[in-house]
């Protein structure tokens, strides 16, 4: 199975790599004068980071420079699925930051370097 993004930008599986960062908690304490310690009220799960590393490829430059843009039509603050090669599905996702290394030419394709950076809510 090919990882993709919203069924639509397929990366590459070999180079794939995610890194999920665990989940934020927020908490609200409140004190009283006059009393010992305080009431913690648990506000639940918040948001957590993935970082998504790997290489695009493609058979020319004009294809991978259509493959960035796609990622970059992304990055509107719309929600994303990401399904990676294993299958696991993450819902719910934010792109934050989209980065690209240099192209590099090799026999008869082109790839470059990527990062993408989501944050997960809910």
């Amino acid at each position: 199975m090919k990882a993709n993004l919203d069924n639509f930008v397929y990366f590459d599986s070999d180079s794939f790599n995610l890194q999920i960062k665990s989940r934020q908690r927020d908490v609200a304490e409140r004190r009283a004068i006059g009393l010992d310690g305080a009431v913690s009220i648990d506000l639940g799960q918040r948001t957590r980071k993935l970082i998504q590393t790997g290489q695009l490829r493609a058979a020319n430059k004009s294809s991978l420079n259509e493959k960035n843009a796609d990622i970059d039509e992304m990055f509107d603050g719309q929600m994303r699925t990401l399904i990676t090669p294993a299958g696991m599905m993450f819902e719910n996702l934010r792109i934050d930051s989209f980065q690209t290394g240099a192209v590099v030419v090799s026999g008869s394709a082109v790839s470059c370097t990527y990062e993408i950076v989501y944050t997960q809510l809910g």
